[in-house]
């Protein structure tokens, strides 16, 4: 049996901070999210990654509940300090 990885990830940050030119080269799913499967170390790994779509704030606990994320990506403008700091 050959092996592979799925990974679920949340993405998190303020309007204009890039999450989607960092998602540009990903697939919609049907589930809404952004998928990108690639080869790792020799390994089938998909990348599955939802956008809260900039309300981190009033979804985020559920978000988490929903599709229960392996991990968060945090994006912030590196021009912008307050930005970074919000992401905290």
């Amino acid at each position: 049996e050959e092996q592979s990885y799925d990974f679920r990830y949340l993405l998190l940050g303020e309007p204009g901070t890039g999450k989607s030119s960092l998602l540009q080269d990903f697939s919609t799913t049907d589930l809404g999210s952004k998928c990108k499967t690639m080869e790792m170390l020799g390994v089938e790994t998909r990348l599955n990654v939802y956008d809260t779509a900039g309300s981190e704030h009033s979804c985020l606990a559920e978000a988490s509940q929903r599709v229960r994320p392996d991990g968060y990506l945090c994006c912030f403008d590196l021009t912008n300090r307050e930005s970074f700091q919000r992401v905290k």
